[in-house]
């Protein structure tokens, strides 16, 4: 389940004039394993395919010795990938003008704002038959989709959100 949390009429300065703010944040996907449980999973998996690719070595079949490499450097690849794609987040910040979306990975990346007024959350039903409904944000021809990481529940549950909030 993702962690996302509403914060509603949150005092903010700007300029120096307080202002009314509703945000919302959608934090980061769960579901990574801390970086010293992948690598304590990572060291297992090399010595036990080590001891096998050596084995094997011992009994003159010493070709199976770079596939085993070339296996492990893979496996090292997707638990990096994994580790980094953890690290991914989104914030949604809804103050009196603007809506403003930011995300990236450790620092911050993308950002995009939308007036307010202008702004429209819809779930973009699938395209194919297997995908997810996507979550778009969108005015005056520019969109983005948001909470590409939640379950089905949670994007409806983030979409009603947004509109209730957006629409106040």
């Amino acid at each position: 389940m993702a962690c996302f949390s509403i914060q509603n009429r949150l005092a903010k300065y700007r300029n120096g004039v307080r202002v009314r703010c509703d945000c919302h944040r959608a934090e980061r996907p769960t579901g990574g394993t801390p970086i010293r449980n992948t690598v304590l999973i990572f060291v297992g998996i090399f010595f036990v395919s080590a001891v096998i690719a050596v084995g094997f070595a011992v009994l003159g079949l010493w070709l199976i010795l770079p596939f085993t490499g070339l296996e492990l450097i893979l496996v090292a690849v997707v638990f990096y990938r994994c580790a980094l794609q953890a690290k991914d987040y989104e914030v949604i910040a809804i103050d009196d003008d603007e809506i403003i979306i930011k995300r990236g990975c450790r620092s911050p990346g993308e950002s995009i704002s939308f007036q307010r007024y202008w702004a429209r959350v819809r779930l973009v039903p699938p395209e194919r038959r297997n995908e997810a409904t996507r979550l778009v944000v969108s005015s005056h021809g520019r969109s983005i989709e948001v909470g590409a990481w939640l379950n089905e529940f949670e994007r409806k549950n983030l979409a009603d959100d947004l509109s209730r909030l957006i629409n106040e």
